[in-house]
Order: structure tokens, then C-alpha cells, then sequence
């Protein structure tokens, strides 16, 4: 589009500059451009600022409440702000909770509330009023969906 990297600069294409898709329709006759535009990109901070949800509300309700079924779960709580985005309390029994944790995921992919970016971990329910929303503090084992693979 541009024959040296100067042009660019000169319309504020350069490094640092914003980002821009420049349209020229030229004659097909003589290669004159016909008409120039210069369309700008979003902004940064509307694209970034404002991200898509991962899952529709239809899908965390269903993954709620495929979790809740399960026998041994006390509480739930969903927040894809956090790292790890669902945190299952159960009573602890004094063992590491990564199997069922694993069984978590497993629920999650067939309500259709997985993606590869899916982490669960298990809580103590006893010390969940004790920490609140620190659920790394009264971990008893959390996964990273995609591979199985231990978090903490």
C-alpha cells in the first residue's frame, strides 16, 4: 500500500501511532486514485475495557445447577473475574479434592459451561465464612479444566 515506510508516518501510521485502515479505490484506466479515506480504529479502551462474556447466562445458570446436583457440593460460587471462576464448597474430609474437582469439569463441558479456559477449585465449606471470597485460603484442590492438570 505504501512505498516506504514514510508515507505511513506521515499519515500517523507510524509506531506509536494510532492504528488505521486507509481505503483508495483507484480507475481501473489510468491507477489515479478516485477517492481516499482514512477510517480509525476503536480505541483501545472500548475493546479492552468492555470484554465479551465467555459464557451466556444461560449456560453458568446450567452449570450452577448441574454443579448444585452433585451429592457432596454445599455452595457454589461463579465470578469469571477471577482466576479460578468456580469455586464448589464441600465439607472437607481431610483429603486433597483434585479427582473431584476433575468431575466438576466434566459436569461443566456437558452443561455447556466449558471452554479451555475453565478452572475449578474445591473450598473448605466450614472456613468459607471465615475467609469470604479468598477461596485460595481454604483450597482443597483446584484444576485447570483443559489438561487436568493440578493449580495449587
Amino acid at each position: 500500500m505504501f512505498k516506504n515506510l514514510s508515507n505511513a508516518n506521515k499519515l500517523g501510521l507510524g509506531i506509536g501511532g494510532s492504528i488505521a485502515l486507509i481505503a483508495i479505490s483507484y480507475s481501473l484506466n489510468d491507477r489515479q486514485p478516485l477517492t481516499s479515506s482514512v477510517v480509525p480504529a476503536p480505541l483501545a479502551a472500548e475493546v479492552f475495557d468492555n470484554p465479551a462474556p465467555r459464557f451466556s447466562a444461560q449456560a453458568i445458570e446450567a452449570g450452577k445447577l448441574a454443579i448444585a446436583s452433585e451429592a457432596e457440593v454445599v455452595d457454589l460460587a461463579f465470578d469469571e473475574s477471577n482466576a479460578i471462576e468456580w469455586n464448589v464448597a464441600v465439607v472437607d474430609d481431610g483429603t486433597r479434592r483434585y479427582g473431584f474437582a476433575q468431575s466438576i469439569c466434566i459436569v461443566l463441558r456437558q452443561a455447556g459451561a466449558y471452554d479451555d479456559a475453565v478452572d475449578v477449585r474445591i473450598v473448605d465449606a466450614s472456613k468459607r465464612a471465615q475467609f469470604k471470597d479468598a477461596y485460595r485460603d481454604y483450597s482443597l484442590g483446584a484444576v485447570r479444566c483443559k489438561d487436568e492438570q493440578a493449580l495449587d
